[in-house]
């Protein structure tokens, strides 16, 4: 029996690691965003925390039954403890971090390295523990027995990492997810606390779990009004008391503004890099036509074609399509809304052809990468009818834009002609500038484009060496965030 429970605990305990470092993601998308530098700090400290712990677990185990299985009861404890104090200190933390720090990708780290390297740490301790107590109770087996807790902890993490993101966060949510995670951590450490006649501690231990479980929950608010497993959504309002009674709304998706929309006027683009985009398709496709828009978000642009022809919109994320319809006074009835990835949805327009395509899907600060390659532009050009315009906007440093450089290359590769927008003063942070690009299979498309241009953008020269990037963007390398680095340095 005790070792079906070690088995067991090896199990648990991993899928609560991998929970939480897929949790780890959405807990901090709101302050930081989700950008590939994210990612790469949570899973460095999760895996750092791991590596720490199993060596420090080895240290710790004695080769004594029965005070290693007290000891592993005590470590779990901590681990449950530490996890359930992430939703305590995840906004002090951020609050203290990002005001003392101008750097995106350090203030990421730091709040990583701050939330979850204990918790994993903790987790890592228990796995040598749990291994020791196995080999002491099978001698002569210790392989056989070694290799079953492996297995138990690698098919823990599957469990984990997938039960996070296809169950819990969709049903439960991020704060609801790590209690729950703590309480398996909990349960567990007063399970091996009571069988080594530490009955008192394991109740003890149970209780203060349970208790924090509770406090957590009342305290934490989430600062999400809507969470999906994609973005934590929230509504802000611009001219009212509250958003109930403001007429101009602004949708936020992680940590940035994603759109605006007034109330009652579709066709007041409130964005500037919006109405750029919206005057420049109304100017150059005076006549309007058949549209296909790459994101919807608060579905500006979309809401603001209508009555102008066909409007089909890919939308990964239905939950953002409900609050937009909920809050942002978006009618999709007259719109194809396609929850899937873009790419692939416009892939499927088989016999479709395009007069409009655009580009205006972000994952913080830049458009996820296989929807500004090579590969993805010649699927643009084949969906556009031969006056077809793509649009679609970028933001990069000055005087130096090699992500911009990139784009431009890329997308000279493959349409013959390509204009740029440029705002005249930094909108997005210092030296920070938005762009608003069209490219069309034919020249003369957009000839006289500086016409389509609103007060506060101009034309931005294209230079001969501004197509001559070394990078041009493929499938196979897309270093789009990499290139945007500096970029993100400065958005809070």
């Amino acid at each position: 029996m005790t070792r079906a429970l070690l088995v067991l605990t090896a199990f648990l305990s991993s899928a609560a690691v991998l929970v939480l470092e897929i949790l780890a993601g959405r807990l901090l998308a709101p302050y930081v965003g989700m950008s590939v530098y994210t990612w790469t700090a949570i899973i460095s400290t999760v895996l750092a925390g791991l590596t720490v712990g199993n060596w420090t677990g080895g240290y710790l185990s004695r080769g004594r039954l029965n005070s290693d299985l007290r000891r592993l009861g005590m470590v779990l404890f901590a681990a449950a403890f530490a996890t359930i104090s992430i939703l305590l200190l995840v906004k002090p933390l951020a609050a203290s971090i990002l005001s003392n720090t101008d750097n995106a990708m350090t203030g990421v780290i730091l709040m990583s390295l701050g939330l979850f390297f204990l918790p994993a740490f903790l987790g890592g301790v228990a796995s040598p523990i749990i291994a020791t107590a196995v080999v002491t109770m099978t001698p002569g087996r210790e392989g056989r027995a070694l290799g079953a807790i492996y297995a138990a902890g690698s098919a823990g993490a599957i469990a984990g990492s997938a039960g996070s993101g296809f169950l819990l966060i969709p049903y439960l949510g991020s704060a609801q997810s790590t209690i729950a995670a703590a309480g398996v951590l909990g349960a567990l450490a007063a399970l091996w606390l009571v069988l080594t006649w530490q009955r008192f501690g394991g109740i003890a231990a149970a209780a203060v779990i349970i208790a924090m479980g509770f406090g957590a929950d009342r305290h934490w608010q989430s600062v999400c009004d809507e969470e999906s497993p994609t973005f934590c959504i929230r509504v802000i309002g611009f001219d009212g008391p509250n958003v109930a009674s403001s007429s101009i709304r602004g949708m936020v998706l992680d940590h940035l503004v994603h759109g605006v929309n007034m109330e009652g006027n579709p066709t007041a683009i409130l964005s500037p890099y919006a109405a750029q985009m919206d005057a420049a398709a109304r100017i150059l496709k005076p006549e309007g036509g058949a549209a296909f828009f790459v994101g919807g978000g608060a579905y500006t642009l979309p809401r603001a074609w209508l009555g102008r022809g066909r409007i089909v919109v890919a939308e990964i994320d239905p939950t953002v399509t409900k609050v937009a319809q909920d809050f942002f006074w978006v009618d999709t009835a007259e719109m194809e809304v396609l929850h899937q990835d873009a790419r692939l949805a416009l892939t499927q327009q088989a016999n479709a052809a395009f007069d409009l395509v655009v580009g205006d899907a972000f994952k913080d600060v830049a458009a996820p990468f296989h929807l500004v390659t090579r590969e993805f532009a010649t699927l643009v050009s084949s969906k556009l009818r031969p006056q077809g315009i793509y649009l679609l906007n970028l933001v990069d440093r000055m005087p130096d834009p090699t992500a911009l450089h990139a784009v431009l290359a890329t997308l000279s590769d493959v349409f013959p002609s390509v204009v740029v927008w440029r705002d005249d003063q930094p909108s997005a942070g210092p030296n920070r500038h938005t762009f608003v690009i069209a490219a069309a299979n034919r020249p003369e498309v957009l000839f006289g484009a500086e016409r389509a241009s609103i007060e506060g953008w101009a034309p931005h020269p294209v230079q001969a060496q501004d197509l001559a990037s070394p990078m041009i963007l493929t499938d196979d390398h897309a270093p789009l965030e990499h290139l945007l680095g500096l970029v993100s340095d400065t958005v809070q």
